[in-house]
């Protein structure tokens, strides 16, 4: 197995996505519409409401779609599913994303193209300024093109695709909460060890449907962590550098 792409989720009632648009996404991953074979799509749950559970169970569309189950706990931690979807995945290399993607149809060959050892990919989000919903059909996605602002390069973590063996040497980091800051550190840790970044929007596109904002729906104290956050980045890659400078091999930051 070449590559397999990890989708991080948990489903609460009032974040006001529901597992539609999950399956929208997977829709756009199926190797008839990405006319590619050789991959798996892993959907990594993280202590999903129990209502939402059996839904998502039903979640194999297709032959190399798959569900792991773990749980989770109050604040949600993107880089804990991340990390339970990559140590079961079988693929060389790991292509990690959100739930809220829609792919254009030679995402997958792209991908595939261009992965290398001690090569990161990366992807530009097309962020979608018009509700299309979340029942999205591959019909859809030329009305795309007319409707989105492009992300920045410090956004890291819509698409990150790099070789297993480095995920599995150096996990996301699990002390970044809610959200934010886990793809940062692992693309400026891959750049300090000598990475190259191939963004590889030039050839390919993903969609990132809209929604309410995060920061409208979460608690108070889950909001303190997007501050928290940026500082926990920043100290943890000064740490990283610092232990690096004095010939320390350290994996857990």
């Amino acid at each position: 197995m070449k590559l397999s792409i990890i989708i991080p989720v948990k489903f609460e009632k009032r974040i006001q996505r529901t597992p539609k648009r999950l399956f929208s996404c997977l829709k756009s991953l199926n190797p008839q519409y990405q006319d590619e074979k050789d991959y798996e799509v892993i959907v990594s749950d993280l202590g999903s409401e129990k209502e939402f559970l059996e839904e998502i169970r039903n979640i194999k569309v297709y032959d190399n779609c798959y569900l792991t189950e773990n749980k989770g706990n109050r604040y949600w931690n993107r880089s804990k599913a991340l990390n339970n979807g990559i140590k079961v995945a079988k693929g060389e290399f790991i292509g990690a994303t959100d739930l809220d993607m829609i792919f254009a149809p030679n995402f997958i060959k792209t991908v595939k193209k261009r992965m290398k050892s001690k090569v990161l990919l990366q992807c530009h989000c097309k962020f979608l300024l018009q509700d299309f919903g979340e029942v999205i059909t591959p019909e859809m996605i030329p009305k795309f093109e007319k409707a989105y602002a492009l992300a920045q390069d410090y956004s890291a973590g819509g698409f990150q695709c790099a070789e297993r063996n480095w995920f599995l040497e150096h996990p996301y980091d699990e002390d970044f909460k809610v959200w934010g800051g886990e793809d940062t550190l692992a693309r400026d840790i891959m750049v300090e060890e000598g990475f190259t970044i191939d963004w590889i929007d030039n050839e390919t596109s993903m969609y990132h449907l809209k929604h309410t904002h995060y920061l409208d729906v979460i608690s108070e104290d889950e909001r303190k962590f997007r501050g928290k956050n940026e500082s926990l980045w920043m100290t943890k890659l000064w740490l990283y550098k610092v232990n690096k400078q004095r010939g320390f091999k350290v994996v857990k930051y």
